[in-house]
């Protein structure tokens, strides 16, 4: 059995990795492409495995400096997944899954001899962390739902009562969904949505990164939501690739008039997904806070885990807590040098 190779693919070679990713047929996600990755800012560094000269996998990751100079590969924001993409082939189940292993394993000894940290997020097919184990890693398991698309009767159907309450009731109170081509309406509710975020320049202009690139690739739908005085209420912000839809962010106000809107955008999009793309799947993108996995329960997907495999020496677990503390200390004014070296 030939060794896996693994080599870091200069930039001028680009094209090799995009053309193995669309020949490989697996079913990667629109996150896991360099191109997604270039727009979030960030240091980006592809992998390549060959085996006998083939490229047979590899992954493209994103990573910062979180102690100086020490680099932890992570997903930047409004990226789900960061993951490797494999080769799909003919070969039987147990040579194939033989292979990936291999794979994966080889990229996280790679990573984690490259970085002081890695931090991964696996697309939900990919199931199998035991190389990762073996490599060193400790892994999470995280949850999002996932609807499987198709005739929107069942898909009404598969909605639990009360969200279809939701949606007939914010319609019968005179409020419409419809497309919006602009942002802006969207970055308005934003705010008071996810205000932690949003107040951060860099996150607003990776969105806005983004944005521009699905715009080019048309793979983008902003949803809104207006009430009868043609005021937006809430809207969403959804993209795809060639098999699934992903909820990416959203924002409404807080207004009892305005109760069910984020669902009827929401049931807007999917209908969206089904009818006019033709999709596979519709995935609520992480469902990790309770009140929001509460919510998106409710839509009827299937409650799907997916894993993230980290490595992070103990030094720089302590190190980053320590900082961790000192920071929320510090904003919140209960920090002084006076103070700490008071006994406890």
């Amino acid at each position: 059995m030939a060794e896996i190779s693994v080599r870091v693919l200069p930039s001028g070679e680009n094209q090799l990795w995009g053309e193995f990713m669309r020949s490989a047929a697996s079913e990667d996600t629109l996150f896991q492409s360099p191109d997604w990755l270039d727009a979030s800012g960030r240091s980006v560094c592809t992998y390549i495995c060959t085996e006998n000269d083939r490229i047979v996998g590899g992954i493209t990751v994103t990573s910062r400096a979180v102690l100086g100079a020490a680099r932890v590969v992570m997903p930047p924001s409004l990226t789900p997944y960061m993951a490797p993409v494999f080769r799909q082939s003919s070969r039987s189940y147990t040579k194939e899954l033989s292979q990936n292993k291999r794979i994966a394993e080889a990229l996280a000894r790679r990573l984690s001899k490259d970085y002081a940290g890695v931090h991964l997020v696996l697309c939900p097919n990919q199931t199998d962390v035991q190389p990762y184990l073996v490599a060193g890693y400790g892994t999470d398991v995280k949850y999002t739902y996932v609807l499987e698309l198709g005739d929107l009767d069942r898909l009404w159907g598969c909605l639990d009562g009360a969200r279809r309450n939701d949606i007939r009731g914010a319609s019968r109170n005179g409020l419409r969904a419809e497309a919006a081509t602009s942002t802006t309406s969207l970055e308005r509710l934003l705010p008071e949505t996810i205000p932690g975020n949003w107040k951060q320049a860099r996150f607003r202009s990776a969105f806005h990164r983004y944005d521009d690139l699905l715009i080019r690739h048309e793979r983008r739908r902003i949803v809104t939501v207006k009430s009868e005085a043609g005021e937006v209420v809430a809207a969403i912000y959804m993209t795809w690739d060639d098999h699934t839809a992903y909820y990416l962010l959203g924002g409404s106000v807080r207004d009892t008039g305005a109760h069910g809107a984020t669902s009827l955008a929401l049931w807007e999009a999917i209908q969206f997904a089904s009818e006019e793309l033709k999709l596979k799947r519709f995935d609520f993108e992480g469902s990790m806070v309770p009140q929001i996995e509460r919510f998106f329960r409710k839509f009827g997907g299937t409650l799907t885990p997916y894993y993230a495999p980290h490595y992070l020496p103990r030094w720089i677990r302590a190190e980053m807590s320590a900082r961790r503390v000192m920071k929320r200390l510090i904003g919140q004014g209960g920090w002084t040098h006076r103070e700490s070296a008071r006994p406890h």
